[in-house]
Parts: C-alpha cells; sequence; structure tokens
C-alpha cells in the first residue's frame, strides 16, 4: 500500500474533496507503472465466482481488445447497526442489484477521461466489457438508503461508448 498526502486546495485554500480529481491524481501517478486498477470506494469490495480470478477476466478483456471492464453492483444491507457495531459481512443479505451503481477496472495507460460511475473514456476502440454479474461484480456495503432494480438486466460483450453523454463530473486527462 502508498499512501499519499493528497488534500488538493480551492481558490480560497480550502480542502477540496473531489473523488474524480483523487482519480485523475491517481491515474497521472500511476499509468506507466500499473497496468489495470479498479475505482471503488471503502465500502465497496469486488468479488468474482469461485473457480475464477481476476487474471482471466482482464485477458479476456485484453484479447478483445478493450481497456475497461464495468461491473453492476449488489447491495447488501448495511455492515454497521444503529448504534454503531459493525456486522459481520457472511451475515448480511443481498438487497438486489444497484441502480445506477456500476463501477469500473482499467487499463491505465489508456484512460483519456475519468468520473465517479460510467462516463469513463479510454483510447479507440473505447468499448468496454460488462461481464456475467454472476461471475463478477461487486458487493456495496449500504443501508436503506439504496435505490434497488431487482429487474434482471442482460449481460453484455463489448460495448462502444455513447457519444454526447453530458458528463459534467468528468475530467480530461492529458
Amino acid at each position: 500500500m502508498t499512501i499519499i498526502d493528497w488534500q488538493p486546495r480551492d481558490t480560497e485554500s480550502r480542502i477540496a474533496h473531489g473523488q474524480v480529481e483523487a482519480y485523475v491524481d491517481y491515474v497521472r501517478r500511476y499509468r506507466d507503472t500499473v497496468a489495470w486498477a479498479a475505482f471503488v470506494d471503502a465500502n465497496e469490495y469486488l468479488q468474482h465466482a469461485p473457480g475464477l480470478d481476476w487474471e482471466v477476466l482482464l485477458d479476456g478483456v485484453t484479447q478483445a481488445g478493450s481497456h475497461r471492464v464495468v461491473l453492476d453492483a449488489l447491495v447488501y444491507e448495511s455492515r454497521w447497526t444503529r448504534d454503531g457495531q459493525l456486522r459481520d459481512v457472511d451475515t448480511l443479505k443481498c438487497l438486489g442489484l444497484q441502480r445506477h451503481g456500476c463501477k469500473n477496472i482499467l487499463r491505465l495507460s489508456e484512460i483519456l477521461r475519468a468520473d465517479v460511475h460510467w462516463a469513463w473514456k479510454t483510447t479507440e476502440p473505447d468499448t468496454l466489457v460488462r461481464p456475467d454479474r454472476s461471475l463478477y461484480y461487486f458487493r456495496h456495503y449500504r443501508g436503506s438508503e439504496a435505490t434497488l432494480d431487482f429487474t434482471p438486466l442482460p449481460n453484455f460483450g463489448p460495448q462502444v461508448y455513447e457519444e454526447g453523454v453530458d458528463i459534467p463530473a468528468a475530467i480530461d486527462l492529458p
């Protein structure tokens, strides 16, 4: 683990808390030394089915000519009780598929634009792979504020990035 003292400041010298800005800083620092990186939050955990590993997925993505994996979120009960006690992960129930909550694994050398969720951009061909969510996904431990969608969605192969999507939070990388 590498800890970076990172406290960007706004024009009035107040600490600016920008997730996308942190991603951009990470990509700039490590794009020449780290091949793939997952962009997840501290309450999110990457998971794969037994017998699989992340190298199998990333090798397949590379062979498909893509630079990006989009993972669906399965939302789980809160990790903490109402009085702040930590709960055992193995006892928490899955509440369903999180709506608008995908996360990304990207080849750092190919990133052109960073974002929090779906609006990343990579070099051409700007395609993505959405693996079968029963094989690769991430767990998101939230509370009752989660917006859930229990409707199964199709699993996709490589997809082309949609041009013209309004992404005010995205930041382009040089």
